[in-house]
């Protein structure tokens, strides 16, 4: 049976990053967070920089090296990494740093953190005020399990070898579910292509009644506000034929006041035009009276549906053919946009509405076969996290006990 200690006993070094923010610079330093943590990975983009003498005041008692560990206590708290690169680097105050002694192998330590039974420690010592704070003093008293080395050694090597075999039946579904969906784009590009062939064409401002865009709550001197109030749509909840709801805002009622031209109806089409989303597009399709406005960066096109139905345009926008074309149309300011003329010019075919009925029956039946293939890539992600787990606790807690 092995023994039990209390994690400080076993490392050099349990503290926390730097609390006061720095000030941030354009390259230099980088400055890594919690989200640079994730599924026992260190995530080496998305961070701010800070100057090489931030960074040596910042690290002269702490430096992080490679082989350290790095523990998420803010926020996503729990989250362990293994420093995989020879790089210097300092940490904000939501990462913990941790140097294992030589009797405590780092890729042990960071199995049993991400375990359910370091999971369960990490929930029961989260503070419940406001955003979850895991305390450095809190992890410092976490009890583990300390095998001999050679058992540590034969444990990490039966767990890499048990989640490499996952990873790569998971990393299988996924290869397939990719070239699907090269399929699916192709499919649909050949039913796009032969409508632009076959039909004749119009501008976008011909075969609609509105095309234009929302602003900024700030410059409409608005503040945002928890419901009810006006759904303030976003680039964010626009995706490609589908509106993405997860993350919902709300302004003040005087804002479709102060911008009523942009207050959306049922049937709208919103199609992305400021970013790296420029193109996508669904249709504006809550059930209900949802009363709603759009900011800057969402495009409202409000078609006349005696020759343009709203599904059929979106699903047009969404295709290969047309985001090619709005990205021609891009303008090269401090962020990517296009403009509503350039939204306003596009070419649209015009077949009847019974065409463009089956059209759409067509996409559907490609993008079913695809969304059914998501479903089982979400499933065997899913699994591959579980079985995980599973076999985390069985090998930790065998002998922990």
């Amino acid at each position: 049976m092995w023994k039990t200690v209390e994690l400080a006993n076993v490392c050099d070094l349990i503290t926390c990053g730097v609390a006061k923010r720095p000030d941030y610079v354009e390259t230099g330093i980088p400055f890594l967070s919690a989200k640079n943590v994730k599924k026992q990975k260190v995530i080496w983009d998305d961070y701010k920089h800070i100057t090489l003498e931030a960074h040596r005041a910042l690290t002269k008692h702490n430096k992080p090296e490679i082989g350290d560990v790095l523990y998420t206590r803010v926020g996503s708290f729990g989250e362990a990494a293994i420093v995989d690169k020879d790089v210097e680097f300092s940490i904000f105050v939501s990462l913990t740093l941790i140097k294992p002694k030589p009797i405590l192998l780092n890729k042990f330590l960071i199995y049993y953190l991400n375990s359910p039974m370091g999971k369960s420690l990490a929930k029961k010592g989260v503070s419940s005020s406001g955003v979850g704070n895991l305390n450095v003093g809190v992890v410092r008293k976490f009890p583990i399990p300390l095998p001999p080395l050679a058992e540590q050694q034969r444990i990490v090597a039966k767990l890499d070898a048990a989640f490499a075999e996952i990873d790569t039946l998971a990393k299988a579904k996924r290869n397939k579910h990719a070239s699907l969906q090269r399929i699916s784009t192709k499919r649909l590009s050949v039913l796009v292509n032969e409508l632009l062939v076959k039909c004749i064409k119009k501008p976008l401002s011909e075969v609609s009644v509105k095309i234009t865009k929302g602003s900024s709550p700030k410059w409409q001197g608005v503040n945002y506000v928890d419901e009810p109030g006006i759904l303030f749509v976003t680039s964010e909840n626009v995706g490609s034929n589908i509106l993405r709801m997860e993350k919902i805002k709300y302004v003040e009622e005087k804002f479709n006041e102060k911008d009523s031209k942009s207050i959306l109806q049922r049937g709208d089409v919103l199609t992305n035009i400021v970013g790296a989303s420029i193109g996508r597009t669904a249709v504006f399709d809550l059930e209900g009276s949802v009363s709603a406005n759009i900011n800057q960066a969402v495009c409202l096109i409000r078609t006349d549906t005696n020759v343009l139905q709203p599904r059929f345009l979106s699903t047009l926008m969404n295709s290969e053919k047309f985001l090619d074309a709005l990205h021609d149309g891009e303008t090269s300011m401090a962020r990517a946009n296009i403009s509503l003329g350039f939204v306003a010019s596009l070419e649209i075919p015009l077949p009847s509405l019974s065409e463009q009925a089956s059209f759409l029956e067509k996409c559907d039946t490609i993008s079913a076969a695809f969304l059914a293939s998501s479903e089982i890539v979400k499933q065997q992600i899913e699994l591959s996290e579980k079985l995980k787990s599973a076999i985390l606790a069985q090998e930790l807690q065998s002998e922990a006990a």
